[in-house]
Parts: structure tokens; sequence; C-alpha cells
């Protein structure tokens, strides 16, 4: 970002304007985004306190926002949910869309998985989860989440022949083998 202000007379910083800077540095390192900086006139650490507070400003406003987005992904169990902060430039743009593409290829294998389980307490055997995500293909735990619903139908010929319970009527959709029909005891 340009400068707002023309570069200061030059002149050397008093002690007490380097213990603050330092101070604010240090709770900074810690994680401590709440530190502001006091700017008094027109003097190079004025400026230094001004860009450093705005520093602050945009680490505690990405903190927070990180924090709103997994407190409502956590309780509200909404995996749309994105991270947004304004203005979001450079490395905190980058860090911004980067949180929100891991967010995208987790959420989507997992909503369709739901999509697909639905379907199956529905009755319908036949969806399937699409084994690439936006941005490739699948690998890993997203992979084997996916897939765990997405295997391929063993074909007619070579698929035993499914056994109904003779009380309820019903097969296991995975096994082809009865349901039970008694509840499991206590």
């Amino acid at each position: 970002m340009p400068r707002l202000m023309p570069r200061m007379k030059n002149r050397t910083l008093t002690e007490s304007e380097l213990d603050a800077l330092l101070d604010a540095l240090y709770r900074m390192r810690d994680g401590d985004f709440t530190v502001r900086l006091s700017p008094r006139g027109a003097t190079r650490f004025s400026e230094v306190a001004r860009v450093l507070n705005e520093v602050f400003d945009q680490c505690e406003q990405l903190s927070n926002e990180v924090q709103r987005v997994s407190e409502t992904v956590s309780t509200d169990g909404r995996l749309s949910e994105r991270v947004s902060i304004s203005p979001a430039r450079g490395s905190w743009g980058q860090s911004v869309r980067a949180l929100n593409q891991m967010l995208d290829e987790v959420s989507e294998p997992v909503t369709a998985v739901a999509r697909i389980l639905d379907s199956v307490a529905n009755g319908d055997l036949s969806q399937r989860v699409d084994l690439a995500s936006r941005h490739g293909e699948l690998h890993g735990d997203l992979l084997r989440l996916a897939s765990a619903k997405s295997a391929p139908k063993a074909s007619s010929a070579a698929a035993p022949t499914s056994k109904a319970s003779p009380a309820s009527g019903k097969t296991s959709p995975t096994t082809s083998t009865p349901w039970p029909t008694t509840s499991p005891t206590r």
C-alpha cells in the first residue's frame, strides 16, 4: 500500500517509543492482535504506529473471521459458510482464498455423501458420488469417503441373489443379506 503521509523529518525515536513498539511486536508475536499503538502528532513514530495498527486490524479481523466460520460450521452445521475480510489484499487475500478453497474441497464430498445417504434411506441405490472435485481428482480421506458410497455395482451376473427376510421382506443394500428382524437386546 502506498504511503499515506510524506516521509517525516528524520529524528531518533525515544526509548519510550521503542519500548512501546517492541512491546506491541512481542504481543503480536504471541497472538495478541488487540494491542494498538498511540500515534502522536506528525512524527515518524506516529506513521509507524498507524501502519502497525492497520496490520493489527488485519490480523484481528482474519482471526475473528476464521473463528466465526469455525463456530458456524461446528454449531449450525452450515458447510457453505466462508471466510470474508475486507480489504483482502496481497497475502491476506491469498490466505482467505486458500481457506475458502479448503472448505470447498472438504464440504463438497461430505455434502455429496449426505445426498447419497438420503437417497439410500429412500430406497434409491442408483446414486453415486462424483470422484472428481472442482479442482481435480479427490485424494486421501476425501477419496475414501466418496468411494465408500460410490463403489461400482457388482455385475448382475456375479451378484448373489438377494434373500429377503421372511418377516420384513427387506434386504441389506450393501450385502444382499437379510436385515435383522429383532431388536438388539440391551
